[in-house]
């Protein structure tokens, strides 16, 4: 049977529609030739399935029929004790993917010398919007240019690639129109990771890596499976309750992913993709989770890629500087010193509940981390300290820490960044307000939780490059 063009055409639409966008979200850092083997350099997204910077590298390398190694400089991750405990069980699990799904796995400790002994002429990365990768990327750039490597950088991470939006949009209203104007252009399934076919089996199932030691015990476990079976669980569990119960602490409704998403062990794409295959969009519950997973979340990568300043005053809108100069020498009802904040021993029993929460967990329910945020306006001599303590203790204690959305938190909580105004008020100025939450529950079980153990077991230590 012959099709006409048009009927062709709609197939070939059909066809497409049904797999991941890849091509949009690649950037040709250079131009170099390859054809030989290739290397991708994990940092932000650390997994092998549903990962668009993996379909890349099979891509490449079936096209030269050449070897695909995947590989992580763990020394460069900016990461705390707690993550670096998540981030290595996460690892340890892909390492025994790769060898069923015959990938090279490495930890990397010189990237020069890796790549000189495995004959590597080509390297993909995975965008993020921090300066610290960034600084990194710039590195890799300046050895793939000495070396005429190949380098190209994938969005992973976001459902809608990042660098779509190239205006820097100041609102989340804004920011949340773009994104969902490119929704039906990106919501789409992964295809099946397949064994690699040109790697060594002998090689690729024989290999093991020399982990670094997990000081730190968490209560989230790292790792694919483990995120993927959080995600079941909520489905099944809690999300017939999401939207009326997302933002009382004293209820277990959160998704609780956030620690695999902002690690890269789960792909928030994939995730979006079995929501609405599973519930629809007319679902209440659906139209909350995806604000919370898509919205939100990718506008702070907007963010944090346009705006250099995201982790200080410099970054806040004029309306915003203006109000918080102008209250900048309001007397203050209390001042905290770090310790007090650290070991959440104010006379505020909330603002302490999410503390203490943090020190034991790693993780802030995401109603009270508003309200943790902006009392921190409050307490502290100036909105430079109050960011500044904001985002050290975040990036210090939280398993999720060390993220975009963990430096818009407190930007939008402090500085009203993607925000606007509201009535002027003294100390916080026009800063939206936000009263305490009421969670008794919540509150009496933390108010009885003795924060002096976990504090030392959960602070930064050298990961912190």
């Amino acid at each position: 049977m012959r099709l006409s063009i048009s009927a062709l055409y709609l197939r070939i639409r059909l066809y497409s529609s049904k797999m991941p966008k890849t091509d949009e979200r690649v950037t040709a850092v250079n131009h170099f030739e390859h054809e030989k083997n290739i290397l991708y350099l994990m940092r932000r997204d650390k997994r092998i399935f549903d990962n668009h910077c993996v379909e890349l590298g099979f891509k490449l390398s079936y096209k030269s029929k050449t070897k695909f190694y995947t590989g992580v400089e763990f020394s460069k991750l900016k990461i705390n004790e707690r993550q670096k405990t998540f981030v290595i069980e996460g690892l340890q699990e892909m390492e025994e993917a790769c060898r069923e799904h015959n990938i090279y796995f490495d930890l990397i400790d010189n990237l020069e010398k890796f790549v000189e002994k495995r004959d590597i002429d080509c390297i993909i990365m995975d965008f993020s919007p921090l300066r610290e990768c960034e600084a990194y990327r710039n590195e890799v750039e300046e050895m793939c240019s000495d070396k005429e490597l190949s380098l190209y950088v994938v969005d992973a991470h976001n459902m809608v690639p990042c660098k779509l939006l190239d205006v820097y949009k100041r609102t989340s209203k804004a920011v949340k129109i773009q994104l969902f104007n490119h929704w039906d252009d990106y919501l789409s399934d992964f295809k099946p990771l397949e064994k690699h076919l040109y790697n060594k089996k002998s090689e690729t199932s024989t290999q093991s890596n020399d982990f670094p030691k997990k000081s730190v015990k968490n209560i989230f476990k790292g790792g694919y499976s483990h995120g993927m079976d959080t995600v079941e669980h909520f489905f099944d569990k809690k999300f017939a309750i999401y939207a009326k119960n997302r933002n009382n602490p004293d209820v277990d409704a959160l998704s609780n992913l956030s620690p695999w998403i902002s690690s890269g062990q789960i792909s928030s794409q994939k995730v979006i993709y079995l929501a609405t295959k599973r519930f629809g969009k007319k679902n209440e519950n659906y139209i909350s989770f995806i604000n919370e997973i898509f919205a939100v979340k990718e506008n702070s990568e907007h963010f944090c890629l346009h705006e250099k300043n995201y982790d200080n005053i410099d970054g806040a809108l004029q309306w915003a500087k203006d109000s918080l100069n102008l209250h900048r020498n309001d007397k203050r009802e209390r001042i905290y010193d770090l310790e007090t904040l650290e070991m959440g021993k104010t006379k505020d029993q909330a603002w302490n509940a999410a503390q203490r929460q943090l020190l034991a967990e790693g993780k802030l329910h995401g109603y009270c981390r508003m309200y943790w945020a902006k009392q921190l306006l409050k307490w502290t001599k100036t909105p430079e300290e109050a960011i500044k303590t904001a985002c050290y203790l975040n990036d210090t204690f939280a398993i999720d820490g060390n993220c975009p959305n963990g430096f818009l938190g407190p930007m939008w909580s402090i500085c009203g960044s993607m925000d606007q105004g509201f009535k002027e008020r003294p100390v916080t100025g026009k800063i939206r307000p936000m009263n305490a939450f009421k969670a008794p529950l919540y509150i009496s079980k933390w108010s009885n939780y003795s924060p002096s153990s976990s504090k030392s077991s959960s602070t930064s230590s050298s990961s912190k490059k």
